[in-house]
């Protein structure tokens, strides 16, 4: 279902900074890419009608760190209580883009767009 934006997010993933993570439920991927003043890590799922979720993070390494390790646990968390109690209890650490299926071309630049924005 995502093929485009996981293949948009892999060409913009900051490999050498950190390998690209594979969870297994629901099968998804955690991206890192380059913001213009923030890292963005991105969870991305593979074939599910999810969302893309966001998090943000300083650019200095100690501060990616602890993200991650804080978006671990958030992930951990979506699985155990679901993406609607997470999305309430948990608002300002994460920011999401929901897809638009109606149109597959347009659907794709929409979500890049918005995913442009919280890059600037």
């Amino acid at each position: 279902k995502h093929a485009k934006q996981i293949q948009y997010l892999a060409e913009f993933h900051l490999g050498k900074m950190m390998k690209l993570r594979i969870i297994s439920n629901p099968v998804s991927l955690l991206f890192l890419l380059n913001g213009k003043d923030k890292y963005l890590l991105i969870w991305e799922t593979v074939n599910t009608e999810e969302a893309t979720y966001i998090w943000f993070s300083d650019k200095d390494r100690e501060s990616l760190k602890n993200r991650f390790k804080d978006v671990e646990k958030d992930l951990n968390l979506i699985r155990d209580i679901g993406k609607l109690e997470y999305l309430r209890t948990n608002k300002d650490n994460c920011r999401r883009i929901v897809h638009d299926y109606s149109d597959v071309q347009k659907g794709f630049d929409k979500w890049k767009n918005s995913l442009e924005e919280m890059k600037d």
